[in-house]
Formats: structure tokens, sequence, C-alpha cells
């Protein structure tokens, strides 16, 4: 059984020298019983983010959110905790999504020593592409602007040495 939250922001971490993914949500009195209960360990499941990390368990630890970001104040006006995932960082998602947290119902303990990790996700290659029209006729203009600013100084040019030479 799981219960469902909504993610309300996701942001990376620090942790020894690599940064890993921080969701921040609401936890009703089921979580935080569930979680001291489990010494804040958690199993979720993130869907609707649009990234990598839909559908897949991944281990987590629930703190209130100064507890690692140091905001106090940030807390107190909104409540919200940070589950510290156990997976690499991969970048902000598309969308916020929800989480699902295994274990609220039936008193599963989560055991943290049977998750895999996130797979790492395999690169697109990109592809050479052609520069857009817009960007072609923006180039040209410009050269059109600074073929007209020298042409301009080179008349001003002409006309003071033509000035001086009256003289």
């Amino acid at each position: 059984m799981s219960n469902s939250y909504k993610i309300y922001r996701w942001d990376s971490f620090l942790y020894s020298k690599d940064p890993v993914p921080i969701i921040y949500v609401k936890p009703d009195d089921a979580l935080l019983k569930f979680a001291k209960q489990n010494n804040n360990a958690l199993l979720i499941r993130v869907s609707n983010s649009n990234s990598i990390y839909d559908g897949k368990k991944i281990a987590g630890v629930l703190y209130k959110s100064y507890e690692v970001t140091k905001c106090i104040n940030f807390f107190n006006k909104t409540g919200l905790y940070i589950i510290v995932l156990d997976s690499d960082w991969y970048g902000y998602p598309d969308s916020l999504g929800e989480c699902d947290i295994f274990g609220l119902e039936g008193d599963v303990v989560v055991d943290l020593n049977t998750l895999l990790p996130v797979p790492v996700p395999v690169p697109i290659p990109v592809q050479p592409t052609e520069t857009p029209k817009s960007l072609k006729s923006l180039k040209s203009e410009k050269s059109d602007v600074n073929a007209g600013i020298i042409i301009l100084v080179c008349v001003i040019i002409v006309i003071l040495i033509m000035l001086y030479k009256k003289k």
C-alpha cells in the first residue's frame, strides 16, 4: 500500500562531491509517524514528473526542510519537508509530479539494502542542423549595419581631410 503526495519543488543537494535530488512535500500525520518508526527512511516512487525518476522505487530520507537547507523561516512559513533521494541528480524534471510513499499502511518496514539504483540515462546524440532563416537574416542585417557605419565613418574622414586642406 502507498500514499501519494504532491511534490512542491525539486532541487539538488551537494552530498560529498556529487549532487543528489531532493523533493519538497507536505507530510500528513501518517507519513510523519511512519518516518519516525523507520528512522526517517522512506521508499518512494515518483510519477508525472516526465523525468527519468518516474516509475522507479527510490530510497529517501525525510527531513524538515531547515535541517538540510538551514532556512528555518522557509520551513516555518511553508511546513514543507525534504526527502533526500538516494539517486544521482539528472536535472530538473519537466513537471513537479507526485510521489507514492510505500509502507504507510500495514507497517511495512523499508529495507534500504534491497534497492536498485536509478540507471544512468543514455545521452541522445545531437544532429547538426542548418541555421534557422531568422538567425541568418539577423546576421545579414547586423552585417549591413556594420557596413553602413564603416561607410559613414569613411565619409566623415574624407570631409575632414578636405576641410583641413582648404585651410
